[in-house]
């Protein structure tokens, strides 16, 4: 068993000891499914805790409302708890159980074995836990809920403002990795939402012993049923409510996240100036501390079961419980709605509890559950109890639901997800047309219906007016507004499910969920996939080529000398060699050349070439390190027999020497030619993840999950020269630089750590003494990685580092400055191992997901820096062929760059001040930059001569452009004026004043309609106006922003013109007009900081904006929704623009980097020859800091 799967025996440990003994064999077929292993190792650590504790408490469940906690015992304080005992620490005593093969070692402890569970242990009387008397800046007042993982407090903030909270707070020996990870992912989520019928967070801290904590929003409320039934609302009534429930969750998967346990007690309804105001309350809590923190909720991963089994949709109660969209939402919504309105659930919960997973899985996905109506009809005797809570009788209830309500609710609830409604809004929607008298969506569209839903709306019409002509005429009309009603409506949905998903697409990815990336984006709706939806799908996969064909997680990969093969080693058994093909301008593939099994040894760990004869060692769990003959394709030799799993092997240099590291704590070495043992290195004190050789075979390097790195001398005696402490958690991967100068480690406390070998060896020999030298400090520390790392390799030249991790991602840094130079995803599961071929083009890596993928060395995440400017950059354009980008530059230059190779091609530096703006020909000759020193200049765009020098005496050039036939030049300037000029001659045409209000300040921007014909401007006054190009007349001007227009663009079609405010205090807004007429604005895009630019794509669909913070934003120019935000550079993004087939998107910032978006796949790009060998080689900037720390020293 891998150290990676004792922590995830840990985690299920965690869970399982907060429940009585009798419910663990339940949760554990849950858990671990058919994984023996796995659950051998869980009911270890849990007998290990009962016989050292004597017992086991089981946490009382309460809800976050205090009127809850009462009603439950009759008293307004709440019951007593127990305490749950922490789990214990992991030694090496608390290993799986031994082995029963012949090869096995003996059991790893000199305990006798704990007594045998059983659920007759006596429960000992304990004290209820002492509450803190306060947790940062809160001060406890009460408890309002608890859970076996959290705690929910009633608190008073103290300052800034005094008010009451409810408190979050991890329990002592529950802030595990994965726990803590979830609960701040949680905390985030509800963050980022901004609803009145969403509980806000205020605050997060950690408290002083450690645990995490988070303020939000106290809700004095009830659940919404308990509400309502105290109340006997209506069904109207509580229609109402729902609907703002609805609005909440839409809000929410607007902003990319999925609630996934939607139910009454997640709903609290208080009254706020006399009505009622419902609050949606933990907001993916199954994500944020794998179980619920105040009532006990079914939660798991990688096939248990996530959420409350009486709300739960079939997707997540099916075999594939991760495979779960914003739909998952409106099946719990459906089920709240049938409970809101029948005072019952669609299925028994009780009867669901007591029957098997399969059975529970079985019903929620395949039995159908009755409509409203019906199940009023079969309540029998508490029929009466129900109706008389919603203020009337049986027989009235059934007619209130049957038709609609049954409709709407049986949609909601409908097995297949594409059946449903597909948002939220949309159930709200047709909730809201029932309540209006109007037909629904979700009813069956005949005319006799429509034409019932007419005549009640208009009752006096009907009865004053000859009935049968009335009815007649009501359906043909009825039926003609109805059938254009519902193709809105239809459009509308789907727009709706667009966003939703491109928005949870966005926010899977940044969490490196790529599976969940991909299945929304299939959701999304093709008609609407634009530049944003490209941009998500290419960067989930950046991959080059994908192997498939072992059967379960590959746990490492390695290129052959030659580079022309890869040897895997898999838990399903085998080891495979493939070839690996190559080719200019193709992407490489893999084949599969042979198969290497021997099952009864188990899960194959390692696999690696012999660096001087054609054969291959791999390590295997039964201790075994085999030798394979490539050629003949059979077993050499069994080398090594270490006393448990062997996690890694590799060769010295020479191939004369064979390594193994195992988990019996023993690094044994071996001659490769008489496969005779000559040492065996037993001073770490646990399990060996990795060992490997430097490249002159002199050292030996270990890690081992002692936290230590060991570095031996290579002959005997087998000296220890170094031992490297500084990581935090086990180390599970060590790398020797090509120079053998450094070393990187990975490890699970989800760092990199860089030692400098070379200084321990020059200490060394210039005649310290002793056994060995040791180190805290290594040279950078690399964050960024979100799980933990797993496996690290550097390039064969040394200019690079690549680190994998289970977070699914690859990072790749420079190893001398410790910085990062990108982030590759495309694998769905952990990945294991990493490493480049020889000439350092290509990475392979493995993954649990049982893929291997290649991927181009040199590429990056969705941007690439393609070039690194000495100074703050201010213009970035495209040439018309898309095969260039120039950049104008504070430092009086402009560069235009090769987009393809990252090459610079021309370099202008005769400006004598800032080039503020830069524009290309239409024919991509030409290159016009404006400065502050007054000139326009005109150059030759491939031979970098300047053509033409254009004056202007009023002041510094800020802007320019050229007109679509590129005959006429724009230029705006600091004083305020808009010059046009003959682009051939230099000649001034006309001299327009854009300062309608006599107000001095500069023109930020200019823009040519798409005809040429009109030009406008935008600049301090804030108004935008537009003259005719030919007589220099104002034809039109724009009512004005609250301040500066920093950037105006006319769409590619002509029909719209954005203009944007730049301003630190008021109005951050871009405005849509029609570029015709009208003086109202068409759309307003609301930002939170100031707007430095717009640009359109090439289509007109979507409008970029660059920001002040520096993010990119990307629009729909038809609604207001922002589809993307792109992170890039800490300092403001001051240009953006798209190339012209609108698959590239360019920004610029003041920190001097000119970043490309591409939403184009890499391995696209790859074959066509658009990749960047050089991208982020031009002095990239410090985008993930390191920490620096002195060369390892004694």
């Amino acid at each position: 068993m891998t150290p990676q799967r004792y922590e995830q025996a840990r985690e299920i440990f965690a869970e399982l000891r907060g429940l009585s003994p009798p419910q663990w064999d339940v949760r554990l077929a849950a858990a671990c499914g058919g994984d023996e292993e796995l659950r051998a190792e869980v009911n270890s650590l849990l007998e290990q805790h009962q016989a050292a504790n004597g017992f086991l408490s089981t946490p009382v469940a309460v809800q976050v409302s205090r009127a809850d906690a009462a009603a439950a015992d009759g008293q307004t304080a709440p019951p007593a708890r127990t305490r749950q005992p922490a789990p214990p620490a992991r030694t090496s005593q608390t290993s799986p159980p031994a082995r029963t093969s012949q090869t096995s070692p003996p059991a790893r402890t000199s305990q006798t074995a704990p007594p045998a569970r059983t659920s007759q242990a006596p429960v000992p009387a304990r004290t209820p836990p002492a509450h803190p008397a306060s947790i940062g800046n809160y001060r406890i007042v009460d408890l309002l809920g608890e859970g076996g993982m959290g705690v929910v407090y009633l608190a008073e903030q103290i300052s800034p403002i005094r008010r009451k909270v409810a408190l979050k707070v991890i329990k002592l020996g529950m802030d595990t990795r994965e726990i803590v990870a979830r609960f701040e992912a949680e905390r985030q989520a509800l963050a980022i939402m901004d609803h009145p019928n969403i509980a806000r967070v205020f605050d997060a801290g950690t408290a002083p012993r450690g645990q995490a904590y988070f303020a939000m929003e106290y809700v004095d409320g009830d659940h919404i049923t308990r509400f309502c039934d105290k109340r006997r609302l209506t069904t109207a009534e509580r229609l109402r409510l729902f609907v703002q429930v609805c609005r909440a969750i839409q809000h929410a998967h607007q902003k990319g996240v999925i609630h996934r346990d939607l139910k009454p007690s997640n709903v609290l309804v208080g009254v706020i100036d006399g009505k009622p105001v419902p609050k949606v309350i933990d907001f993916g809590v199954a994500k944020a501390i794998g179980e619920r923190l105040t009532e006990r909720t079914l939660v798991t991963e990688q096939g248990r079961f996530v959420g409350t089994l009486e709300y739960m949709s079939p997707e997540q109660a099916g075999p594939v419980g991760i495979d779960i969209d914003t739909r998952t939402d409106i099946y719990s919504l459906g089920t709240l709605l049938y409970e809101l309105l029948v005072g019952t659930l669609p299925f028994d919960g009780s009867d669901l509890r007591h029957r098997s997973t399969a059975e529970i899985q079985r019903i929620i996905c395949e039995d159908e559950p009755p409509r409203p109506s019906t199940r009023v009809s079969s309540l029998g005797p508490d029929a009466t109890h129900s109706a008389g809570n919603r203020g009337t009788d049986p027989r009235a209830l059934r007619r209130q639901l049957r038709g609609d309500l049954d409709w709407i609710t049986m949609k909601a609830l409908e097995k297949d997800r594409s059946r449903r409604y597909a948002t939220a809004s949309d159930l709200a929607e047709d909730i809201e047309r029932h309540l209006r008298h109007e037909p629904v969506t979700a009813g069956p569209p005949g005319t006799v219906y429509r034409v019932r839903k007419f005549v009640r709306r208009n009752r006096a019409l009907v009865a004053g007016s000859a009935a049968v002509l009335i009815v007649l005429v009501a359906g043909i009309v009825a039926s003609s507004l109805f059938a254009l009603g519902q193709a809105r409506a239809r459009k509308e949905a789907r727009w709706k499910a667009y966003v939703a998903n491109v928005g949870a697409a966005r926010m899977a990815l940044n969490a490196g969920e790529i599976a969940t990336v991909r299945r929304n984006l299939d959701a999304a709706p093709t008609e609407y996939r634009s530049w944003e939806w490209n941009y998500l799908n290419a960067a989930s996969d950046q991959s080059l080529a994908v192997l498939r064909g072992h059967q379960d997680g590959v746990m490492s990969v390695m290129f052959s000398p030659d580079g022309g093969r890869l040897v895997s080693a898999s838990e399903d058994k085998t080891v495979k060699v493939w070839n690996i093909e190559t080719g200019d301008r193709t992407a490489p593939a893999g084949r599969l050349l042979d198969t290497l099994s021997r099952p009864e040894w188990g899960e194959a760990y390692c696999a690696t070439f012999d660096p001087d004869r054609d054969r291959v060692a791999s390590a295997w769990a039964n201790g075994t390190v085999c030798l394979w003959d490539l050629r003949a394709g059979r077993e050499l030799a069994v080398v090594a027999l270490h006393r448990d799993d062997v996690w890694w092997v590799s060769f010295s240099p020479d191939g004369s020497r064979l390594a193994s590291a195992s988990m019996d704590n023993t690094v044994r070495v071996w001659d490769a030619g008489s496969l005779r043992e000559v040492a065996v290195l037993n001073r770490h004190q646990k399990e060996v993840s990795c060992v490997v050789f430097n490249p002159g075979g002199t050292r030996l390097i270990s890690a081992s999950y002692d936290k230590t790195l060991r570095v031996w001398d290579a002959e005997p005696p087998y000296q220890i020269l170094h031992e490297l402490r500084g990581h935090e958690l086990g180390v599970s991967r060590v790398a020797v630089s090509p120079d053998g100068a450094l070393i990187a480690s990975t490890s699970n406390d989800k760092t990199v750590r860089i030692w400098a070998l070379a200084a321990h060896e020059k200490s060394r020999t210039s005649g310290e003494s002793g056994d060995s030298q040791v180190s805290g400090h290594p040279v950078h520390v690399l964050y960024g990685h979100e799980g933990f790392t797993s496996s690290v390799a550097f390039s064969p030249k040394g200019d690079r580092l690549a680190s994998a991790s289970w977070d699914r991602t690859i990072r790749l840094w420079d190893p001398v400055t410790g910085v990062s130079l990108g982030i590759l995803r495309g694998h769905e599961r952990e990945i294991w191992n990493v490493a480049f071929n020889t000439d350092g083009t290509l990475l392979a890596t493995a993954s649990k997901d049982c893929t291997i993928r290649l991927w181009d060395a040199h590429a990056s995440e969705g941007s690439v820096i393609l070039a690194k400017h000495s100074s703050p950059l201010s213009s970035v354009v495209f040439s018309p062929d898309g095969r260039r980008v120039a950049s104008g530059a504070l430092d009086h230059t402009v560069l235009i760059w090769n987009v393809l190779t990252g090459e610079e091609l021309v370099r202008l530096q005769e400006h004598q001040d800032s080039v503020c703006s830069i524009a290309f020909s239409p024919d991509g000759k030409r290159l016009a930059s404006g400065s502050l020193d007054g000139t326009v200049r005109v150059w030759d765009a491939v031979g970098g001569q300047e053509l033409l020098r254009m004056e202007d005496d009023s002041g510094g050039i800020s802007c320019v452009a050229y007109s679509p036939d590129g005959t006429r030049l724009a230029s705006g300037s600091d004083a305020g004026r808009v010059l046009i000029w003959d682009a051939l001659t230099g000649k001034g045409i006309h001299a327009l004043d854009a300062n309608l209000d006599a107000v001095d300040g500069a023109v930020h921007s200019v823009a040519f309609s798409p005809d040429g014909r009109y030009v406008a401007s935008g600049a301090d006054d804030r108004r935008v106006p537009i003259w005719n190009t030919a007589s220099g007349q104002r034809v039109r001007v724009l009512p004005p922003h609250e301040n500066s227009v920093s950037s105006v663009a006319y769409s590619p079609d002509g029909t719209l013109l954005a203009s944007a405010v730049s301003a630190d205090a008021g109005e951050t807004i871009v405005r849509l007009w029609s570029a015709l007429e009208g003086d109202q604005p068409l759309l307003e895009l609301r930002h939170e900081r100031p707007i430095e630019s717009v640009a359109f794509t090439a289509d007109g669909k979507r409008l970029a904006t660059a920001a002040k913070d520096g993010t990119v934003h990307v629009w729909s120019t038809a609604s207001n929704e922002e589809l993307l935000v792109l992170s890039g550079d800490e300092s403001a993004a001051r240009s953006v623009a798209f190339s012209p087939d609108g698959t590239r998107l360019a920004s610029v910032s003041y920190d001097g980097v000119l970043r490309i978006w591409d939403s184009v796949p890499h391995r696209i790009r790859y074959r066509e020859g658009g990749f960047h060998p050089g991208a982020g080689l031009n002095q990239p900037p410090k985008a993930q800091p390191a920490t620096h720390a002195d060369a390892i020293g004694p």
